[in-house]
């Protein structure tokens, strides 16, 4: 006859709860605890990939956008550089076949001359021009080919340029010319968000070109 405890319950010899308890700790986990561990886990995963997607798009975005702001300051460099010393430009002072337009302060939407030949300072007749098809802007001097300055660009305009508050050029004797030159830029998309855009602008003053009271 086996013994009872206080309460009544059969006392089980140590050696089979020994077994008991083996046996418990041997049953492993069940499939729902499997499941949930799964889905945990691939809620954890997703979260970290959606944060790392987003830091590697911003890290993009914010390189495109200092590639496209220095790819706007070297040409800009460079046409100032070409613009400052020229001797003459055509359409400019004497009126030529496709004069300069005058840039009227207060309007939001101008479009200047999208090209321009010039004289330089060591007399050789050369042309900054806008390919829109290509987007790129190319300086081409002497007889040599087109080179190529800038790129992802959405255009280009070259105007007369007159400070506010004077109507013609003559409100400022002894002053030299000025030329405003603005170029815009726009980036390549990613997915489906548009590329960053940029524009410069910048005022050119003519040293070569005539004083406007000569």
């Amino acid at each position: 006859m086996q013994k009872r405890d206080k309460k009544g319950r059969q006392n089980r010899p140590a050696r089979v709860r020994a077994v008991d308890w083996r046996r418990d700790q041997e049953r492993g986990t069940t499939l729902v605890e499997v499941v949930l561990a799964v889905a945990i886990f691939s809620l954890i995963m997703t979260i970290a990939l959606a944060f790392y997607s987003c830091g590697l798009q911003s890290w993009s975005r914010g390189i495109s956008a200092s590639d496209l702001q220095q790819n706007a300051r070297i040409a800009m460099d460079v046409m100032i550089r070409e613009l400052r010393y020229a001797r003459h430009l055509d359409g400019f002072q004497d009126g030529g076949t496709l004069p300069l337009p005058l840039y009227r302060h207060g309007l939001a939407e101008q479009r200047g001359a999208g090209s321009l030949r010039y004289t330089d300072v060591e007399g050789s007749r050369s042309e900054l021009s806008f390919n829109k098809a290509k987007r790129i802007v190319t300086l081409k001097t002497k007889r040599g080919s087109p080179n190529e300055i800038a790129y992802n660009v959405t255009g280009l305009d070259f105007f007369h340029y007159v400070p506010r508050g004077g109507q013609t050029a003559s409100s400022f004797p002894d002053s030299r010319p000025l030329l405003l030159v603005c170029i815009r830029m726009q980036g390549k998309a990613q997915g489906q968000q548009e590329g960053d855009s940029y524009t410069l602008q910048s005022v050119v003053r003519l040293q070569n070109l005539p004083l406007f009271n000569e």
